[in-house]
């Protein structure tokens, strides 16, 4: 994982946030990393 990945962690931390949005942010950083499972 890059440096620029976790800035994108770190900003959607800085909010509350719910279960919804964590599989969402979770899904979407493994687009950019390209996992495909």
């Amino acid at each position: 994982m890059t440096n620029e990945h976790r800035v994108t962690i770190t900003l959607e931390l800085e909010h509350p946030i719910t279960p919804g949005d964590l599989e969402r942010a979770y899904c979407e950083i493994r687009e950019q990393v390209g996992v495909d499972q």
